[in-house]
């Protein structure tokens, strides 16, 4: 186990929605009622993972999650693939914010690896259709 990021380029701050630093407090006030005092998020109270939820117990927990949910089922990367692809998405977001936030050191491997279609084919058809009209 790696204690750092695989790059330089993956060490970033990232904008987080106000709806998520709410959620990140409230964990972290969880965490401290419970007598979790280590600096991680999600955390274990098995002393064997150094109260740090590893990367198995986090995929599973979210494949739960998202079966109770009754949607796709996602691993942690494959939710990352989809949140740098809806940033990619938004006209809001400038799409050198979407790299950084990505934590890439060119703007070309976002496009390569994370910029994918998440529309139907009928709604590209349409949005071909309403860009080319006059």
């Amino acid at each position: 186990m790696r204690n750092w990021t695989k790059t330089g380029g993956s060490r970033r701050d990232i904008p987080l929605t106000t709806r998520a630093q709410d959620i990140l407090r409230e964990v972290s006030d969880f965490n401290e009622a419970h007598g979790y005092g280590r600096e991680w998020i999600f955390q274990s109270d098995n002393p064997a993972y150094d109260y740090r939820l590893n990367y198995n117990a986090a995929d599973r927990k979210l494949r739960k999650l998202c079966a109770r949910l009754k949607t796709v089922s996602k691993s942690p990367h494959k939710l990352r693939k989809t949140c740098i692809s809806t940033l990619l998405d938004n006209p809001d977001v400038n799409d050198r914010t979407v790299q950084r936030f990505a934590g890439h050191s060119d703007i070309s491997t976002t496009y390569r690896f994370y910029n994918f279609e998440r529309k139907s084919k009928e709604e590209q058809a349409l949005a071909i259709d309403a860009a080319l009209s006059l």
